[in-house]
Formats: structure tokens, sequence, C-alpha cells
């Protein structure tokens, strides 16, 4: 008999219960070493096929159920409908043990290896997001062709280089991190998140879109005069996979020098190949 084959559970439904209720619910599922995922799933189907929640048949109350219908763990309290909750969404990816802050290693595990962020598995966005870290103001001195060679053939490319991108990617996080971390307590809040990724991420798409428009142009992806970064050697993951390197004679990174990085960067956040970037898009390229 053929085996019926697994529907793929790429869908999440979000709703906002308060923190007491998340907790209660939390504990409850531990009690009975299930999963919240499990318990929710369940009393979706029971609704669905009874169009109300049978108390005797599902693992937590009516009243919790119903509350937990649809969270998958997702849930978290807004004070008020006020509430800036930009960035929920991807702070709840993050935190995997619903805690409602952010652990450095849940931080780390959610970025994966940069590796990983240059394959094919990632997506798009998320390897322009990669190689806009890691080769863009660099771009004098990389191969027209290594990063898409790095996504296509990553086993051609030496291991010492490798493990050079690696330590300069986790150098990466680690910095985002303690930038988000404004309390110095090691852990994130979503005010923390929000406030610092978020906000950050806004303002470097406004500096980008010279002109207003709300949408980021290619010429646009190439940072402004007085944009530009400045920097006095090269990472170490630069001269280990392309040698010692002479830097720019001008400490500022010739827009020219950065047009053909731009050019890629732009290929990949135009996921809707309009020509244009906009903040969704912008936004997209760090999940």
């Amino acid at each position: 008999m053929a085996r019926k084959p697994r529907v793929k559970k790429s869908e999440a439904v979000e709703v906002r219960v308060s923190y007491d209720e998340k907790q209660a619910f939390m504990e409850a599922v531990d009690r009975r070493s299930t999963t919240a995922s499990a318990v929710v799933r369940e009393a979706m189907l029971l609704f669905i096929a009874n169009g109300r929640l049978r108390r005797r048949n599902i693992m937590v109350s009516a009243t919790l159920a119903a509350t937990a219908a649809g969270m998958i763990f997702l849930g978290m309290a807004a004070k008020s409908s006020g509430d800036d909750m930009t960035g929920l969404s991807e702070f709840n990816r993050i935190d995997t043990n619903i805690d409602r802050v952010l652990s450095e290693h849940e931080f780390r595990t959610y970025m994966n290896t940069a590796r990983h962020a240059l394959s094919p598995e990632s997506g798009a966005a998320a390897f322009g997001a990669a190689i806009g870290t890691l080769f863009a103001p660099y771009g004098d001195v990389i191969p027209e062709d290594f990063t898409l060679a790095a996504r296509s053939n990553p086993d051609a490319v030496d291991q010492a280089c490798w493990n050079s991108i690696e330590s300069s990617w986790s150098n990466h996080i680690g910095r985002r991190f303690t930038a988000m971390d404004v309390d110095a307590d090691t852990l994130v809040s979503f005010a923390e998140f929000r406030d610092r990724e978020i906000t950050q991420r806004r303002r470097s798409f406004d500096r980008l879109d010279r002109n207003a428009s709300g949408a980021l142009d290619q010429d646009e992806m190439v940072p402004s005069d007085d944009n530009q970064s400045t920097f006095n050697q090269y990472p170490s993951h630069i001269t280990v996979c392309f040698g010692e390197q002479p830097l720019p004679q001008s400490e500022l990174v010739e827009p020219a020098r950065i047009q053909q990085a731009a050019e890629t960067m732009m290929r990949f956040y135009d996921l809707d190949r309009n020509e244009e970037v906009s903040w969704d898009e912008y936004r997209a390229a760090f999940d």
C-alpha cells in the first residue's frame, strides 16, 4: 500500500496573546510532553471538523485552545493597538524557545553560516545581503565571478578561504547582536530588536533613496560620497581569499569600483524584477 505523502507545513497564523496566557499554555504543553504546534494543529482540525472545540478531546482547556489556535508559538502581547509591531514575525522566528527574548545563540542559529547564506538554499535576498556585507565594499579586488561561483560550486573555493569568510561572518553577527543588546544583559528584547534592526535598516534604506521615491534604482544601490565606508586595511577574509592587495589611493571606495557589485546586488534584491527595490524587498534581504 502506497504511503500517503506528507503535507508540507509551510504556513503560519499569528495571533496576539497576553504573557500570562502564553506561559500557562506552554506549561500545559510541557506537562503533557507534547509541542505547542501539535496542540494548535489538533485544535484547528477539531474546530474544522466539529465547528467547535470539544473539551474532552483536547489536551488543554477550551479557553487556552481557543487562544492558542493558530498561534504556532508566535504570540506576543502588545500593550496597546498603537504599539509598533514592526519586525514581530522575524523576531518570533528567531525566538525558538518562545521566552520573548533573543539569546546570542538563537541569533547566530538564525543567521546561520556564511556558506549557507551564500548558497542557493538561503534564497536570493539573503544571498544579496551576504555579499553586501562580506564583499561589496571591496569589489575592486574581488574577481567578478567569485560570489556566483561560491554560490553554484562552493567546493571549488579553497577551504582556507571559507574558514576566513566564516570567521568574518561570525564577527559580523557578534557585532550586530552586541549593538542590539542596548542594556548589555546578554539578551535582546523585542523592543531592542525592533529599534536597532528594523529602524537601522529603514535609515539605511532612506539614505540610499536619494530621490525620496520610496524605492531604490540601480544607481542608488551605490552609496553617495557621504555614505561610503572607509577602511585602512582589507579584512582578513579578503586577503586570505585573494592575497595581499594595495589599498585604494583614496580612503573612500570609488563609486565606479562598487558599480559591478551594485549591479549584482540589484539582481538579488529586486525580487519582482521591476528594476527597483522596494522597502519590503530591502527588508526581506535580511530575513
